[in-house]
């Protein structure tokens, strides 16, 4: 593997090997050289990609401390430039910033010239003398220098990696001016690699050399991975870290689920690209899959192994250094902080789309599963009016696939049109009909009628993919049982609270989004089972019934007597007083907790603020009951994560637990939406009568065509609102 970057200088410049250091799992990506004078400054993101190389290169390239400083402040001085760069009009740049990127690179190349005895490579010095590099690791990158003396406008470049495949640029080249530019080896041999390098007009080969590159040897490093429950070979999330280089090592026996991917994510997800997992604080990295066991050749180095199971276990983190023919044997034991299931609480992954077509696919993502200890996982097939993606072989108890108490069950996340992304889970066959992408009623309908759950996907902040028409056309029948207000890192509960506070039961639901987003599990819903055993019906019940709490971080107990979330408590009289008990913790090790919460329609009432160091807290408070009301817990952890219950349901015969001082606002404030929604329908509908919408425009077309008895519904949920405020007054 090579790549090329290339940067036109007027002084002579360093010319060697380095060893890079670089996240390999976010490569830069080369471009082909482009026609330019040395006045022009199209090289500047090049320089930038140069800088930072080489303020992060190894101390043997730049020994002198002066010139690396120089080298960091001529980088964070490109970059404050970077703002009058990107608005520089190629016909009539700024002068005053071009003179300054002229005087920057002219003083890096002097830093450059300075820094060691150059190897010069020129255009027209004839053959090269063989040049030798001993680099520590297999991954270097060897800087060259020509000129132009005049005779040609362009010199040819080839460049051949150890298997001897040519790699040809044409660099353009100012006349009486130089070039530089740097190729980068990756994945060298062990032993010498001797890789020819040539440069001439075109075919004229007017300089040819080779370098003999000969890295260090490996050694190997072998973990056994043990879980206290599960025993010997058991999956796991894996990061080896170079640490020396700040590059991650791809574990030779990772899983490779590209081709499961949609097209689109497969550079995501390929074998080469590791999952990026949005857990809290320093857990958050890349880590890639391994289904028993760490089997690993390594350059000699340092580096540190980081080994994971979820959010329930400690991560394993240790630094080895690998010596040349060598091999390091350790069994790796990971442990719990906190065991959920023992208390009925199972976490689940609600949202991860992938292709489900062989027994090898379903291994694939039931052992991503295990990895990431969640018991049930929802893979979702995908569509929209016009496509779907991520087939899955069938829906129903057949196709689940399960070890142990871990399973996998196919779902669906469709419709995806206007009105938001709906999910759908514990279905027996696909819900789907592009008649249906304007009303989402019947799909809903259809899902809970084979005795599923349906959720509303990605409730952040109601800007997601119009989520909030979801809210307000569904709000008043209660058609969906959660909302996703945790994903990605954030949690935003602002559609949820309106809908707890206009008195309709909700579960709180969270979702990782695969492949968009990074790992099963990052944040995830766990239900309880109520002393029932787990099955994948228990666990949807569970849902169904609001029996959840989701986090990606500390665990959460909220008690009103012996009710728990989504459970109901019922008052005798307003006066009764209730008692509630709520608690938070969560590992420590740089997760403690930030602050604990007692929310009383979507209203902080109590709270907790420890000093940045407590593992656990608790919280206790009593209230009379009034007319009823709803109450949630809420935790955040000082390394960012956080938490959020369902609601207990405090209610009184004869009352909702609505919120009533927010209740007559929230109603209007649907209303107007409502009315907003009708008029967008009825342009579509006369736009549609009058044949203007375009034969091509099928979305558009269907909204037309339905738009009449879409109508019909937002009357009939206005006056579901209006309804509303009659109950509320005459309480």
């Amino acid at each position: 593997m090579k790549k090329l970057i290339v940067l036109l200088l007027t002084t002579a410049v360093f010319t060697g090997c380095i060893n890079m250091k670089q996240d390999n799992t976010e490569s830069i990506s080369s471009r082909p050289p482009r026609g330019m004078r040395y006045e022009d400054i199209a090289d500047y993101e090049e320089i930038l990609i140069l800088l930072d190389r080489l303020t992060g290169a190894r101390k043997e390239l730049i020994a002198d401390i002066d010139s690396r400083s120089t080298l960091i402040s001529l980088k964070e001085r490109f970059e404050a430039l970077s703002g009058d760069y990107n608005n520089l009009s190629k016909d009539f740049p700024d002068q005053d910033t071009v003179r300054s990127l002229h005087a920057l690179k002219i003083e890096l190349a002097e830093v450059l010239g300075a820094s060691s005895d150059p190897i010069i490579y020129d255009y027209f010095s004839g053959n090269m003398e063989p040049s030798e590099i001993r680099p520590d690791r297999t991954d270097t990158a060897c800087l060259f220098k020509t000129s132009n003396g005049g005779k040609a406008p362009f010199f040819g470049y080839r460049a051949y990696s150890p298997f001897q495949s040519a790699m040809q640029e044409m660099i353009p080249v100012p006349k009486d001016k130089m070039v530089w530019f740097m190729i980068e080896y990756s994945q060298l041999q062990t032993w010498e690699n001797h890789i020819p390098v040539v440069l001439g007009y075109r075919d004229q080969v007017n300089s040819a050399g080779y370098l003999t590159i000969t890295p260090a040897r490996y050694g190997n490093l072998y973990l056994q991975i043990n879980d206290e429950e599960l025993g010997e070979d058991v999956p796991f999330l894996v990061r080896i870290t170079d640490l020396e280089t700040g590059r991650a090592v791809v574990p030779e026996n990772a899983l490779d689920i590209a081709a499961q991917m949609d097209p689109s994510a497969e550079q995501i997800y390929g074998f080469d690209y590791p999952y990026k997992a949005n857990f809290p604080g320093e857990s958050k990295a890349r880590y890639w899959i391994v289904p028993g066991r760490i089997e690993q050749s390594l350059p000699t180095g340092i580096y540190e192994v980081a080994v994971r199971r979820g959010i329930e276990h400690e991560v394993y983190r240790k630094t080895f250094t690998i010596k040349p023919d060598s091999l390091i044997r350790e069994t790796v034991e990971l442990k719990r902080w906190t065991n959920m299931k023992k208390d009925g609480w199972y976490a689940g992954e609600g949202h991860m789309h992938a292709r489900i077509m062989s027994g090898t696919d379903a291994e694939n993502i039931l052992n991503w599963a295990i990895a990431a200890d969640v018991h049930l996982t929802n893979v979702l097939f995908m569509g929209n009016f016009t496509q779907t993606w991520f087939d899955q072989r069938g829906f129903g108890s057949d196709y689940r696939v399960s070890r142990g108490d871990y399973v996998i069950v196919p779902g669906q996340e469709d419709p995806r049109g206007w009105g938001g992304h709906v999910v759908g889970h514990n279905i027996s066959e696909l819900v789907r009909s592009e008649e249906e992408y304007l009303s989402y009623r019947n799909v809903y309908d259809g899902i809970h009628n084979q005795g599923g759950v349906v959720g509303g996907a990605h409730i952040l902040s109601g800007e997601t993919i119009q989520g909030d028409r979801l809210a307000y056309m569904d709000i008043p029948w209660s058609r969906l049982d959660y909302y996703e207000i945790l994903q990605v890192g954030q949690m935003d509960t602002a559609f949820y609270y309106d809908v707890l506070d206009m008195g309709f039961p909700m579960a709180p639901g969270s979702g990782t989004d695969i492949p968009w987003h990074g790992s099963i599990g990052e944040g995830r819903m766990y239900v309880n089972l109520k002393d029932e055993p787990f099955t994948p019906d228990a666990w949807f019940k569970g849902l169904r019934e609001g029996r959840v709490f989701v986090s990606n971080s500390a665990m959460l107990e909220l008690n009103v007597g012996e009710k728990g979330p989504g459970e109901t408590v019922l008052a005798t009289n307003e006066n009764e007083l209730i008692e509630i008990q709520a608690s938070a913790w969560t590992r420590g090790n740089g997760q403690f907790i930030d602050r604990l919460e007692l929310i009383i329609n979507s209203e902080v009432v109590a709270s907790v603020l420890p000093d940045g160091s407590s593992t656990k807290e608790e919280l206790t408070f009593n209230l009379p009951a009034d007319k009823g009301f709803w109450a949630a817990l809420r935790a955040y952890t000082t390394d960012g994560g956080m938490a959020h219950t369902a609601p207990v349901y405090i209610m009184r015969e004869g009352y909702r637990f609505w919120n009533r001082k927010r209740l007559p606002n929230l109603v209007n404030k649907y209303t107007v939406e409502l009315d907003k929604l009708a008029e967008d329908i009825k342009s579509y509908k006369t736009r549609y009568e009058a044949g203007q919408i375009p034969h091509m425009d099928t979305s558009s077309q269907m909204i037309g065509r339905k738009a009449s008895e879409f109508l019909k519904e937002i009357e009939e949920t206005k006056r579901a609102y209006e309804e509303m405020l009659i109950d509320y007054n005459e309480e």
